[in-house]
């Protein structure tokens, strides 16, 4: 068995989306073409051809793998919900002009007019907002939840982004065993409440946590920890 088929279990993906997106508002029918790959017409808009996949770390070679038969993909799904994906596998998409993401993401999707050119609401606002900032030149994926954001005149930082409405001390810890080094853990959600106990783990690890604004400011700034 290949490091690829013990990474990845997706012989029956494609039937298994199939499946769930038969009743998605938007779909008229879907065609099964291989195991993992789907032709889907949609009522609004033009049909779209799917790969699918099921691994619970995706990166490059695992997505070439998987397209290497599959002639032009549309969107390319990956079903668990806690995958950990290597920023390889977004550059991957953005070269090969195709969308990657989750099972929710491609529900979303089949609402696009575009879906090779979807990405999820809540990066698509981190993404966008940081590209516009002043200081930064460059941001960019190191994983599913991590960042290098390159500033002028001033050093990188990464982060690692959060979407919880309630961050607590494990959401700070599993960050931090789940993708190793960041100077800063960012909340993206306008919404979120940062425990007493999320800042006490936080300081013990030497990492700052700032709401989205106050990370667009401190974007200004020189970083002074954790370098």
């Amino acid at each position: 068995m290949t490091q690829l088929d013990r990474n990845r279990q997706d012989g029956s993906a494609g039937k298994w989306v199939a499946d769930k997106i038969a009743k998605h508002d938007n779909v008229a029918s879907v065609t099964i073409l291989a195991p993992n790959k789907i032709h889907v017409r949609r009522k609004k808009w033009d049909d779209v051809t799917i790969a699918a996949m099921s691994a619970h770390r995706v990166d490059a070679g695992l997505v070439q793998s998987l397209l290497s038969n599959a002639g032009d993909i549309d969107f390319v799904v990956n079903i668990p919900k806690a995958a950990y994906v290597l920023g390889n596998t977004y550059e991957l998409a953005a070269e090969r002009n195709f969308a990657f993401g989750g099972f929710g993401d491609l529900l979303s999707a089949l609402n696009s007019e575009s879906p090779r050119t979807y990405v999820n609401s809540e990066f698509s606002f981190v993404l966008r907002s940081l590209r516009q900032h002043s200081k930064v030149w460059r941001v960019t994926r190191l994983d599913d939840r991590r960042l290098l954001v390159e500033r002028n005149s001033l050093d990188s930082v990464v982060v690692l982004v959060l979407n919880d409405y309630e961050l607590t001390a494990d959401h700070v810890r599993n960050g931090i065993e789940r993708y190793g080094k960041f100077q800063a853990i960012v909340c993206s959600n306008p919404n979120s409440r940062v425990t007493t106990a999320a800042s006490l783990a936080a300081d013990e690890s030497h990492i700052r946590i700032f709401n989205w604004k106050e990370f667009l400011q401190q974007l200004n700034r020189e970083w002074t920890w954790k370098k």
